[in-house]
């Protein structure tokens, strides 16, 4: 670089450009400039070095600014004053300072720096400056993105109807959470710093039944895919809420794994779908109603004669004991068949607790629900078939609720076969519907298979969503079974439509009983 200053002689001269050659050298790895700067006692200003650095930096030539200093004194800072003030200060104390403000091109073109300066007062009083100035317009920019999407997550995080969390397992065992969002102050009453603190307070410490996410959890931890678990929780005052939690593991390099995820409160998403279950339970209830009269029907009719006998033996003056005894015997039996059907008809129709879930053995709920239909079977020409064995294993859920679902795939599978005679004309063909359970290892399996035609492969993807239905206008609402659909997944299992033969079939799956679920079977007097 040129510079207008003579030197004292050619050593001195050699040794300059030797030092201005290095501080190029390290001025072009920097991505900035190296000065130095004097402001004479004499109130001038010079600039005995400007690395050649500054014609990418700022677009001027180094013997511009050596020339004329004004050029680079006032060096077009977006904000001078506030510049000037800082220099102000350093040169008072005699202490380094450093800037970051925006700055002009020579083209006018705004860009981001940071300058660092050193002054150092001479004798005669002159202060000379050495310092450097660095491009940072892209670590800037950078910075600003991330500050504008780490705003963005926050405010995200604040707003969504759940915690979101981040946390990390070592390979150690030890476990925190790298991240809780504010709402968790919302959703359990601790904040993100409590959570933070102690663990357990956001995951095993609130969780009601412990037993079903570490199941769920540790299989997800084993094949590394995400999981979901539906469930109540405890909050920091002891109430309890329903809450769905989504997680996602990974792990890392050096063996600790990190769970990305998000907890929601679906506490009125429960209390929708249980008032939704009500009023599918209820028009299911009317649904039973002729089936009600025939059950209570012959109970009646027995009672009805029973009576008559003893009435006439008592206007006959005949004074037969062991008759009259076996009468007001039979009496007492039916009475007491009738009280068990209306008193199951009660429990039926009573609004379920989503939470109350038991131990139990379904063949006798599925019998129920044969025998509350027999008659509407009969009246609709149609044979029910029920292979349903004596005893099986027990499933974990509430016994009226799958009653309810199993009750609305019969009605269903009716209701196809007299709209099939209907839509072909065959008025005499017999319906066949066919209720069955099975174990097949890991599940119950529960069949309903009719031969009512079928289901257009068309809608078959769609029969389970809500409010579709294939039903005539006023034949059906399309929430029969989603709900049951809804039900079925509440306790573990799945529902699933295919065609089967000249007909449909109606699949559910449940889950057999876990081992560890024996004794708490045993607490909820199943067993």
């Amino acid at each position: 670089m040129m510079q207008d200053r003579p030197p004292p002689d050619n050593k001195v001269a050699t040794a300059t450009e030797e030092s201005h050659k290095r501080l190029n050298s390290v001025a072009a790895n920097l991505s900035g400039v190296i000065y130095r700067r004097i402001d004479h006692a004499d109130g001038k200003i010079s600039y005995p070095f400007v690395s050649d650095s500054i014609r990418l930096v700022y677009g001027y030539e180094p013997d511009e600014i050596v020339r004329n200093p004004q050029i680079f004194a006032k060096h077009s800072a977006v904000d001078q004053s506030q510049y000037d003030l800082v220099i102000a200060q350093a040169a008072r104390e005699l202490k380094p300072f450093a800037w970051v403000g925006q700055e002009k091109r020579r083209g006018g073109q705004t860009f981001w720096v940071q300058i660092a300066g050193r002054p150092q007062r001479r004798d005669n009083g002159d202060i000379v400056w050495d310092g450097v100035i660095l491009d940072i317009t892209e670590q800037h920019n950078a910075q600003q993105a991330l500050l504008e999407t780490t705003q963005f997550f926050e405010s995200l995080a604040a707003n969504v109807p759940g915690v979101i969390f981040q946390l990390t397992v070592k390979s150690d065992g030890t476990t925190f959470f790298s991240y809780v969002s504010p709402s968790a102050l919302r959703i359990y009453g601790y904040t993100a710093a409590e959570c933070m603190r102690d663990t357990s307070l956001f995951s095993e410490g609130v969780i009601e039944d412990l037993e079903s996410v570490r199941k769920i959890r540790d299989e997800a931890w084993r094949t590394m895919r995400p999981y979901v678990w539906t469930g109540r929780q405890r909050r920091k005052d002891g109430s309890l809420f329903w809450s769905r939690t989504s997680a996602r593991p990974w792990r890392m390099a050096n063996g600790d794994t990190i769970w990305d995820g998000i907890v929601l409160d679906i506490t009125d998403v429960k209390r929708a779908e249980a008032q939704l279950v009500q009023a599918a339970k209820l028009a299911t209830v009317g649904e039973m109603a002729a089936g009600l009269t025939h059950e209570l029907n012959q109970p009646l009719n027995i009672i009805r004669m029973a009576a008559d006998a003893g009435l006439i033996l008592a206007e006959e003056g005949t004074k037969n004991a062991d008759f009259l005894l076996e009468q007001t015997g039979i009496i007492s039996d039916q009475v007491s068949r009738m009280a068990e059907i209306i008193e199951h008809m009660s429990v039926f129709s009573r609004k379920a607790d989503p939470a109350a879930s038991v131990m139990f053995d379904p063949t006798g709920n599925l019998n129920n629900c044969a025998r509350f239909l027999a008659k509407e079977m009969r009246n609709a020409n149609t044979a029910l078939e029920v292979a349903v064995p004596e005893i099986s294993r027990t499933i974990r859920g509430q016994p009226i609720q799958l009653e309810q679902v199993v009750v609305n795939l019969l009605g269903n599978a009716r209701d196809a076969i007299v709209e099939r005679r209907a839509r072909e004309g065959q008025a005499g063909l017999r319906g066949a519907i066919r209720l069955s359970l099975s174990d097949d290892g890991e599940h119950l399996v529960i069949e309903v298979q009719d031969n009512g035609g079928g289901i257009p492969a068309s809608v078959l993807p769609y029969v389970l969503e809500p409010f579709f239905t294939t039903k005539k206008a006023g034949k059906g609402t399309g929430l029969g079974l989603s709900v049951g659909d809804a039900i079925i997944k509440a306790m573990g299992g799945n529902l699933t439509a295919v065609n089967k033969g000249d007909g449909a079939c109606f699949i559910i799956q449940l889950p057999v009983a876990v081992a560890q679920d024996a004794d708490r079977g045993k607490a909820d007097g199943q067993g």
